[in-house]
């Protein structure tokens, strides 16, 4: 199957993005897990770090990673993101071909990856290398494939889904990362039963119980050295 242009992407991204509104439960899990792995490295009151957001969307991880220093958002469509977020750095380009000039200390790359064709996904990751320095921090979130296919196959309808949608397995995301960073952390995030889609009367409470009364706190704790979540989270040192 031939992928995508990059200006249909560019297209479709433009309304998706001027669609979405508040957070998703995904997207708060997702930056709970970044935001926590940036920690490890720096405080906001420390030396302010460079910062590169690629495929930064409609800007909101770009403004959380703000408080740690100087940060630019890169994607297809930034307009939306500018808008949202007047007084932050965002860069419109191809992240396939085009990547930002610059040395970086983080590199924050979340659900990007599996949005790029097959052959172009090493090269995803070549080019966050080039960007940072020897040391630098490569922050990566990804679905798990597993996951995902087992979940879709419960969907009745798949049309709201990104133009590619290439997810990776574990070995597949390692082999790739691996040559070239020093792999620290290695889990997985947002544990989500594929039995929930039989029911909405199952999702609801779960939805309640996960992300509204805590206990995402426990079972993101038992995710972190578990592949049983929704998405693969790693975080690398450039070696």
């Amino acid at each position: 199957m031939t992928s995508p242009t990059f200006e249909h992407q560019r297209k479709f991204y433009e309304t998706y993005w001027n669609d979405s509104g508040r957070l998703s439960i995904d997207e708060k899990c997702r930056k709970r897990f970044v935001l926590s792995a940036l920690s490890k490295f720096s405080k906001p009151a420390e030396k302010p770090l460079r910062i590169l957001d690629i495929g930064c969307g409609r800007g909101w991880m770009t403004d959380a990673l703000s408080r740690y220093g100087e940060v630019l958002g890169v994607d297809l469509f930034v307009e939306e993101a500018q808008k949202r977020y007047p007084k932050i750095t965002f860069h419109e380009a191809n992240i396939v071909s085009q990547f930002p000039k610059g040395i970086y200390d983080v590199v924050v790359s979340s659900e990007v990856i599996e949005h790029l064709p097959r052959e172009n996904q090493t090269e995803h990751i070549k080019h966050i290398v080039d960007v940072l320095p020897r040391g630098g921090v490569l922050i990566l979130t990804t679905p798990n494939k597993a996951q995902l296919e087992a979940i879709v196959k419960k969907l009745p309808d798949t049309s709201h889904m990104q133009p590619i949608e290439n997810w990776l397995g574990k070995e597949e995301l390692t082999k790739m990362v691996e040559p070239y960073f020093s792999i620290e952390h290695f889990g997985s995030a947002r544990f989500y039963p594929v039995f929930l889609f039989s029911s909405i009367f199952l999702r609801a409470p779960y939805h309640v119980l996960y992300d509204y009364l805590g206990m995402y706190q426990l079972l993101d704790k038992v995710l972190e050295a578990t592949d049983w979540g929704t998405y693969f989270a790693l975080v690398g040192r450039k070696k």
